[in-house]
């Protein structure tokens, strides 16, 4: 646990707008700032700066705002026929054909073992009601050009909006391809290496989302932990010539 001085301010447990104050995340080493995790109203969870939160800077993750924009700009409709909500609307589809049909060659790893979708998802509009607002930050989070995919939180959990974020479709191929190692440094300054990102997540109660969130340079700590790609030197096994018995 990172520890506080008797010089900061303890905000655990205040409400700063849109923000719950969780827990004390450290300082930052850029510029010495003080850093708070912290949870909003929508369920997101960010390391927000304390003078931010004091004077009013931060008021939420950013999805008030754009709902307040939505609520004023957003036309209803089929998202298929709308070229920036296509995406979108193709992920909603995805997600019921890997659930739904056993002749999807995703099937096996989801449908097949169990995993479904909230029942209200079965219409697109209570899809669009509950992950819309997500995904407009996601896509300004990483750039309009970014293909974003819907990723569940908790790998064994179901498609609905407490275990779904969006994140860029390169971050699940990359995983899957390299594995690459990380270094990971808690709160308490204990270090660690992995390359298995999702059971990193798993043994350390984080979600595996938000390490890579972390790993691409979008944050720089997440519940007070930092991550880094590190460079792992295996030794290689030489071959030893077998002895033969005559």
């Amino acid at each position: 646990m990172v520890k506080l001085n008797s010089r900061t301010q303890d905000l655990v447990g205040k409400r700063f707008s849109h923000w719950e104050v969780l827990s004390f995340a450290g300082k930052r080493e850029s510029d010495g700032r003080v850093l708070w995790n912290c949870k909003c109203d929508c369920g997101n969870e960010r390391v927000v700066p304390a003078k931010t939160l004091l004077n009013g800077d931060s008021k939420s993750c950013g999805c008030f705002k754009l709902e307040m924009l939505l609520q004023r700009s957003t036309k209803h409709g089929n998202a298929s026929n709308d070229s920036k909500l296509f995406g979108f609307y193709r992920s909603w589809k995805s997600l019921k054909e890997r659930c739904n049909n056993p002749k999807s060659t995703c099937y096996k790893n989801y449908g097949g073992r169990g995993i479904t979708y909230k029942s209200r998802w079965e219409e697109f509009e209570n899809f669009k009601q509950d992950m819309l607002i997500a995904y407009r930050l996601a896509r300004r989070d990483f750039g309009r050009n970014a293909t974003l995919t819907i990723e569940r939180k908790d790998v064994n959990g179901n498609y609905c909006k407490e275990n779904c974020e969006w994140i860029p479709n390169e971050w699940q191929a990359k995983n899957k391809r390299n594995n690459r190692w990380f270094k990971a440094i808690s709160p308490n300054k204990e270090e660690f290496v992995s390359k298995n990102q999702r059971e990193f997540a798993r043994e350390h109660n984080l979600y595996h989302s938000h390490i890579s969130r972390c790993l691409n340079g979008y944050v720089e700590y997440y519940r007070g932990w930092k991550f880094e790609f590190a460079e792992v030197k295996r030794e290689r096994k030489t071959k030893r010539n077998k002895l033969k018995s005559i």
